[in-house]
């Protein structure tokens, strides 16, 4: 529990929450974008009662034959193993950012309070909340909308 070791007193239950709120938030936006994701390895589900109406890039799901006729079980595969890979590409990354002790934390925390509050910080990450906020919605939004839902950006089918 860093978090706990970092936050300032009195603050902690607060500090927690702010942490927990912002994983949350990072996990519907790896959703929408893990959902996009379906339309690089040509995984989107195709619904249509013939298989051959179904387009190239997508998977039919009228059947199990028809699913593996248009190579489901391949495109999905490529897809689990992608998004795998960037979870161990993040893992990586930033898992360094991490501390190692008690000890580490108390030191950051010392370094943290001697460096204090800055505005560039600030703001950068309400930018970003904003950002990724911004985006969830426009993209839900758009989904939503006959004229709109084809677009492959958002996670549409490109009809």
């Amino acid at each position: 529990m860093a978090v706990i070791e970092l936050a300032k007193s009195g603050l902690e239950a607060t500090t927690y929450e702010l942490v927990v709120s912002v994983g949350n938030s990072a996990l519907m936006v790896a959703g929408v974008l893990s959902t996009q994701l379906l339309i690089a390895v040509g995984a989107v589900g195709c619904e249509e009662e013939n298989p051959d109406d179904c387009p190239s890039n997508t998977v039919s799901l009228q059947s199990k034959q028809a699913y593996e006729d248009t190579n489901g079980p391949r495109k999905f595969s490529d897809y689990t193993f992608l998004i795998i890979g960037i979870q161990i590409i993040g893992a990586i990354l930033f898992v360094p950012f991490l501390p190692a002790s008690k000890k580490e934390c108390t030191e950051w925390k010392r370094l943290g309070e001697e460096v204090g509050d800055s505005d560039k910080r600030a703001w950068f990450s309400l930018i970003m909340a904003v950002v990724v906020i911004f985006y969830g919605i426009l993209a839900t939004i758009l989904l939503l909308d006959e004229k709109t839902s084809c677009m492959e950006w958002i996670g549409g089918e490109g009809c």
